[in-house]
């Protein structure tokens, strides 16, 4: 089943915050040294998205809520894009699975220029661009070649990130719903499957 996507409008008024939490299990010995293991290879995104609830009609503040209530708060994972375009480097694609050239990319409006690059492994590869051709409306990339079965594709680009998410709060009064678009703002946690 197709995950749901969060509503492109209304668009957030005010600033909002992106925030990326990487996950590093660190050992303290008596010598005072330290080994650092990275536990995580790509980092969990948190976006806080702030409204202004005064401009907004209620059918736009009506329609965020009930998208809140679809997704039973926390429950339902959907697909969130930014709403705006960002620098992304070392971005999780895909893992090959030994059949599949094509693979979405985890972006929309995605800059089509020497900016972008694909990664098979580590590698630099040749890619065809493909315009909003994947699932949901995202951009791919089609490879020369099959990746083998476990190869780890990354990319580099300039576009807006979509993401696997899911609301931080389970449970949300329209009124607080509200408070919460405007004083607090609405925070979507990233969902890592892979």
């Amino acid at each position: 089943m197709p995950l749901s996507v969060y509503p492109a409008t209304p668009v957030p008024q005010y600033s909002y915050i992106l925030e990326q939490e990487y996950k590093t299990i660190v050992s303290s010995y008596e010598t005072g040294l330290e080994y650092r293991r990275r536990a995580w290879r790509f980092p969990k995104r948190t976006f806080v998205l702030n409204y202004n609830v005064l401009e907004m009609i209620t059918a736009e503040r009506d329609a965020l809520y009930e998208f809140f209530v679809l997704s039973q708060g926390s429950y339902v994972p959907f697909y969130y894009f930014d709403f705006k375009v960002r620098r992304i480097t070392d971005e999780f694609v895909a893992y090959g699975d030994g059949a599949a050239e094509t693979f979405d990319l985890p972006s929309m409006d995605t800059t089509n220029d020497a900016t972008l690059k694909v990664y098979v492994d580590g590698v630099d590869t040749n890619w065809v661009f493909g315009d909003g051709t994947g699932a949901g409306g995202v951009d791919q990339v089609t490879l020369p070649v099959h990746p083998g079965v476990g190869a780890l594709i990354t990319a580099n680009f300039n576009g807006r990130l979509r993401i696997k998410a899911r609301f931080k709060e389970d449970k949300m009064s329209e009124e607080i719903f509200t408070a919460y678009l405007t004083r607090f703002g609405l925070s979507i946690y990233e969902v890592k499957d892979f």
